[in-house]
């Protein structure tokens, strides 16, 4: 109960000091009498933050009142943010009078008045006042002369509302800008007739300043038009120079002849202009005002021959002014004669006329070449049109060559050049011969003449020599002696003179073994002794066919050696034949085949063989063409005599002409009954430890020294681990194997031989098992037999 007594007296409390205690209004709790804001604040920035407090705790609501704050800004009702709404601009307003609210939604509203002052930036650019600008300077103002000011003026305030000039474009050397003032000033004097009109392009620029977060410089451009006002300082100034003109001899007098037109230099002024001649004979006038020269009096052509019919004399232009400057000019005038002269032509300087010429140039001259030693000159002393004609060729000449020039007035050199270089080639054309015409092309006449030109051309080395085939097949024998010809071959030059000689010369590997005719293209051999067609039995060599000019050309040459029968069959190997006996009569059925190689080609290479010795009996036969031997009948061993070796000579024969043989020797071994397995006959001799081994048939069964090298081996191994009983341990044993008789084949060119050898090695027993001190034996046998 007790602690409902308590929640009673404290509620009793709390109303009891609402009730003694009214609501507090809110109040802002900073200085709002101003604010400053960037005039380039962007719209929709936070500006400022208004903050109150209230007492009671109640919520807070701001905002704006008056037309102007609503225009300018918007407020966060709940946080007081206020936010630009509009964008600003220092120029138009400088400073705003607003009214901010905050209100706790009991008391009034709490109202404060600040003033927002708008704060610069460099927004705006020079603008110049007064324009457009142009001004007038005389051309005689000195330099360092003022002739402008140009003004401009910049709304924003201090460094970026501060102007400087620039002369951004235009003749700066005859012009400059003061920066801070802008007042233009001549560099050098001026010259109307140089250039009557300057355009200046001016630029004015601020000194910079903040932008939207950056420095930048504002700057605008303007144009000055500088007009120079001419003065009088240039003398007069003839229009259409040269003066020339022609006339024609039978004129009247009175006749205009030529107008001379001359203006005032300065272009400015326009001063009036009198003409008069000077040096003038009296034949011409001059109208002083409009500068028409006439005809004075009859006109005499041949009183000026000397000057080829030309009047020539000056007129003098001068302003009708106080200074009176002149200036002078000449002008030629010529009299033009009738037409009465036809063209003519003349060799070089002379005056006698000429309508033969010749010339002599090298086939092949390139086009555009003028005819070497042709000096033609042609000349017509008329005037004008009557001494103009046209050069041309005639048909003949006009194929190969061209006349320059192609239209003469009065006189001209004549060069005749190269036109078609291609046809002049001495080998078809020699000589060339055609006319130069000259015809009058204007003159109502007509006139014309022509010359004669014969042109002989030289002939220079322009072909080679050509063989007739690409490549040549030759051959000779290859026992051919020195001097033997191989063949000839020529090349052909169709140049003349010493260009068509032709020399020839051989070159390649093997060219010491032939030889050629430098003058008639006859290869012969040169070295019979060392061609051999089993060595080499080809050559390629290279025909070289030089002109007298140089220019060279080659084919290509095969030798080819043709074989004779200079080579002998060869056996490179010896043959050894086994039969074995049986039933006291020996047979085969193994044949032993014969081998010969001879290097010779065709007939001269082809082999026949025979038995030539040791078949007395006529036991054995041999293929002629194969070479294999067999036997004719089975052998009766009692009938041998007790023999059991046949030696042979078998002959190997070519088919040459005449025909080469060589001979070798083959051995036929019988095996006697019961010695077929090629094991030795041992008789043991108990007293002396020895063991004598007879082998005859079971040693020349092997066919190469190895055999025998592995028979020795065998019997000493044997011997080694096979003691006789009654021999002490520590007794040596000598082994020794007698070969009575080995047979080897040795060839020493064409003879072939048996070499007998006795042959004994000697095996010892060693004190300690150790079978490999029989090997250095052994070896030295081995190395005894290769001796052989």
């Amino acid at each position: 109960m007790l602690w409902r007594q308590a929640v009673v007296l404290g509620m009793v409390c709390i109303i009891l000091r609402t009730g003694a205690q009214a609501n507090q209004p809110p109040t802002f709790t900073q200085d709002m009498d101003y604010e400053q804001i960037p005039e380039d604040t962007p719209v929709g920035s936070t500006v400022y933050t208004l903050s109150a407090t209230d007492a009671d705790g109640d919520t807070l609501t701001y905002g704006v009142s008056g037309q102007v704050s609503n225009n300018l800004f918007t407020v966060d009702p709940s946080l007081g943010h206020v936010t630009l709404k509009t964008t600003l601009d220092r120029e138009q307003t400088d400073e705003y009078q607003i009214t901010v609210t905050v209100s706790d939604g009991t008391n009034p509203q709490v109202v404060q008045n600040p003033t927002i002052f708008i704060t610069d930036a460099n927004d705006n650019s020079p603008v110049f006042q007064g324009i457009p600008y142009e001004v007038n300077v005389n051309e005689s103002d000195v330099s360092q002369t003022s002739i402008f000011r140009v003004t401009a003026s910049d709304a924003d305030q201090g460094i970026g509302g501060t102007v400087s000039y620039f002369l951004e474009a235009g003749d700066e050397s005859k012009f400059e800008v003061d920066r801070p003032t802008g007042v233009v000033n001549l560099k050098e004097e001026l010259d109307y007739e140089e250039s009557s009109v300057y355009q200046l392009r001016i630029r004015a620029q601020d000194g910079g300043g903040s932008l939207d977060g950056s420095q930048v410089i504002q700057s605008s451009t303007t144009v000055l038009i500088v007009n120079v006002v001419d003065q009088d300082d240039q003398p007069p100034l003839f229009l259409g120079q040269p003066f020339s003109t022609q006339v024609n001899e039978d004129t009247p007098v009175g006749t205009s002849i030529i107008t001379i037109n001359a203006r005032d230099g300065d272009y400015g002024i326009d001063n009036p202009i009198v003409y008069s001649t000077e040096g003038d004979d009296g034949t011409f006038s001059i109208d002083s005002t409009t500068g028409v020269i006439s005809l004075a009096k009859m006109l005499d052509r041949e009183s000026k021959t000397d000057e080829g019919g030309v009047y020539s004399f000056d007129v003098q232009a001068r302003e009708n002014s106080i200074e009176a400057r002149t200036t002078n000019t000449s002008v030629r005038i010529t009299v033009v004669d009738v037409n009465d002269q036809i063209p003519t032509f003349y060799n070089g300087t002379g005056n006698s006329p000429q309508n033969y010429f010749t010339a002599t140039i090298p086939e092949g001259t390139s086009a555009g070449i003028p005819l070497g030693g042709l000096d033609m000159r042609v000349e017509d002393n008329d005037e004008g049109d009557n001494g103009r004609f046209t050069l041309t060729l005639d048909e003949e000449g006009s194929r190969y060559f061209e006349v320059v020039p192609s239209t003469v007035y009065g006189q001209a050199a004549v060069n005749i050049r190269v036109k078609n270089s291609r046809l002049l080639d001495y080998e078809t054309l020699q000589s060339v011969q055609f006319k130069v015409i000259a015809r009058e092309d204007l003159a109502a006449e007509h006139y014309s003449s022509n010359a004669t030109v014969l042109v002989t051309l030289e002939d220079t080395n322009d072909n080679s020599p050509v063989f007739s085939q690409s490549k040549y097949d030759l051959s000779v024998a290859e026992n051919s002696p020195d001097g033997t010809v191989v063949g000839t071959i020529t090349a052909t030059d169709l140049d003349s003179g010493q260009f068509a000689a032709v020399t020839y010369s051989l070159q390649g590997s093997g060219t010491d073994k032939f030889a050629v005719n430098n003058l008639t293209g006859e290869i012969t051999v040169a070295k019979g002794n060392e061609l051999d067609r089993e060595t080499i039995p080809f050559y390629f060599l290279t025909l070289l066919a030089e002109d007298g000019g140089g220019r060279a050309s080659n084919v290509q040459l095969q030798i080819t050696l043709l074989d004779v029968n200079d080579e002998t069959p060869r056996f490179y190997r010896s043959y050894h034949w086994n039969i074995f006996g049986q039933d006291n009569a020996v047979e085969t059925n193994q044949p032993l085949q014969i081998e010969a190689v001879d290097i010779d080609e065709g007939t001269n290479g082809d082999i026949k063989y025979s038995i030539v010795g040791g078949n007395e009996r006529g036991s054995f036969t041999i293929d002629e063409d194969s070479g294999i031997i067999n036997l004719t009948q089975p052998l009766d061993y009692e009938a041998l005599g007790g023999g059991d070796e046949f030696h042979l000579v078998v002959q190997a024969m070519d088919e040459g002409q005449p025909p080469l043989n060589s001979t070798t020797s083959v051995i036929v071994v019988v095996d006697h009954e019961g010695m077929t397995d090629q094991n030795a006959n041992v008789t043991e001799d108990a007293s002396s430890g020895r063991i004598d081994i007879s082998t005859v048939v079971g040693v020349a069964v092997g066919t190469t020294m190895l055999g025998v090298i592995v028979g020795i081996l065998a019997v000493l191994l044997a011997q080694r681990y096979c003691k006789c009983p009654e021999a002490d341990e520590d007794e040596k044993y000598d082994d020794v194997l007698t070969v009575q008789h080995v047979s080897r084949q040795s060839m020493d060119g064409n003879r072939v031989y048996d070499v007998p050898m006795d042959i004994v090695a000697t095996a010892q027993h060693p004190a300690e098992d150790n079978y490999q001190d029989l090997l250095p034996t052994t070896t030295n046998t081995y190395e005894n037999l290769r001796k052989y």
